[in-house]
């Protein structure tokens, strides 16, 4: 099974995708262009893969909102029992930050 992205809305501004990565499955290598806000609402265990690097393995990934930075190229791998589900929304205009790639939304 692969990444099932599913694209909700797509303006000049931002992009929103909904995506379920199945469980033990791991999505083809690509670039993510643009800063985004993600909700996770169904998290799982993940490896992230770049081709300069061996996979790291995540914390388990917890319900809620993370900010991500763009990225080159990559892919995640869901090493879990249970689908990973995120809504990703893409914001194709904003200022990046310079620390990280993903950062948690404090309120």
């Amino acid at each position: 099974m692969q990444c099932i992205p599913n694209s909700l809305l797509k303006t000049e501004d931002v992009r929103i995708l909904e995506i379920t990565l199945p469980p033990h499955s791991r999505e083809e290598m690509h670039t993510d262009a643009w800063a985004a806000i993600a909700y996770v609402d169904q998290p799982a265990q993940v490896r992230h893969f770049t081709p300069d690097h061996p996979p790291a393995a995540q914390p388990t990934s917890a319900t809620g909102v993370i900010r991500i930075q763009p990225e080159g190229l990559h892919a995640d791998e869901n090493f879990s029992d249970t689908p990973i589900h995120l809504f990703r929304i893409e914001l194709k205009h904003a200022l990046q930050e310079q620390s990280g790639t993903v950062s948690p939304v404090v309120n």
